[in-house]
């Protein structure tokens, strides 16, 4: 069942990039400093691994979990970045980006990291 999840969360990175490019909605990665061609790489490869990596369950777990850590780590420098700038420069415009998206953010990233955790048979005692 959480193997099945992982695998259409990948194939539905299609939906995740209408978001962004449409309505300029980033629920899937946050990229300190913003390189447009980082985010449709990030997309492409998601959306082929959804095809390659899920072909077996551990290399698809493992790739999930790395991915999703990579993705956390990302949006956390995101947000501290900015604060880190305020600091060392307080007298300058710095714009703090953190609300509703950055929470879903967190949220669907920290849940496909638990569930790659879980399911991983390499962690996990039982075969999912």
């Amino acid at each position: 069942m959480q193997f099945k999840t992982l695998h259409v969360y990948y194939l539905a990175t299609p939906v995740f990039f209408i978001f962004y490019y449409y309505f300029d909605l980033n629920l899937r990665l946050s990229i300190p400093g913003g390189q447009e061609y980082w985010m449709y790489l990030y997309y492409i490869v998601c959306f082929l691994a959804g095809f390659i990596a899920f072909n077996n369950v551990i290399t698809g777990a493992v790739f999930s979990l790395i991915e999703s850590s990579i993705n956390i780590l990302l949006l956390l420098l995101s947000v501290m970045m900015p604060v880190v700038d305020l600091a060392q420069h307080p007298m300058e415009n710095i714009r703090m980006s953190f609300g509703v998206p950055e929470i879903i953010h967190f949220l669907i990233a920290g849940s496909i990291l638990l569930l790659s955790f879980y399911s991983n048979p390499l962690i996990s005692k039982y075969e999912a």
